[in-house]
């Protein structure tokens, strides 16, 4: 099975979207805010549009909506009377709607932009593939170094305030690196199949 060339370079692009993206998803599942990585992938998708239906390069303005996304969602104060999962959940709504109305507006979208939403894992090149990995090793590089900050403020937030902890700081950096995250792979498998990483 794994004779044909693209069949390896889509297990390496798997392997390398998989791996960190669910290494993170902890983190989400924890603090209970399962949809965030959703939310940013499609953050991610609506700049890939954008970029698209304007003439950008799409994998900039994806990383750059996704993080732009991260920060507003880690700036955020948290709400009284709507839980934060709820505000993710409309962020999520409001960037997959955005993303089918800018397509659908856009005289450059063609079959091509499908895969904005669904993906092709199976279609990734290999020069894409690299990048993947760079991508997974840097994003290891920040949680290997930062891991334990990212812990604290995750597992015991109250305990790393008191410690001098700058608990928002270390939220917003650990929404940074999902952000860039889903945004570096939502091009090459998806949007839907990143939420399931």
């Amino acid at each position: 099975m794994l004779e044909a060339q693209f069949m390896r370079t889509a297990l390496l692009a798997s392997l390398a979207a998989s791996v960190p993206l669910s290494a993170m998803g902890v983190y989400l599942i924890v603090r209970r805010v399962a949809f965030l990585g959703l939310a940013l992938a499609n953050a991610a998708t609506v700049g890939a549009a954008v970029a698209q239906a304007v003439g950008w390069p799409s994998e900039i303005t994806a990383v750059a909506a996704a993080l732009a996304a991260a920060l507003a969602i880690g700036m955020l104060p948290a709400p009284r009377h709507v839980s934060t999962e709820a505000v993710i959940g409309w962020v999520y709504a409001a960037a997959a709607s955005s993303t089918v109305l800018i397509l659908a507006g856009s005289a450059a979208a063609d079959a091509d932009t499908l895969h904005l939403i669904y993906g092709n894992v199976l279609a990734v090149s290999a020069s894409h593939a690299t990048g993947l990995v760079i991508v997974a090793l840097v994003l290891g590089l920040v949680h290997v170094l930062f891991g334990a900050r990212f812990l604290l403020v995750t597992f015991d937030a109250e305990t790393a305030q008191v410690a001098g902890v700058n608990t928002r700081f270390w939220s917003i950096c650990l929404n940074l690196s999902i952000g860039a995250g889903a945004a570096a792979v939502v091009h090459e498998i998806g949007a839907l199949v990143t939420f399931r990483c």
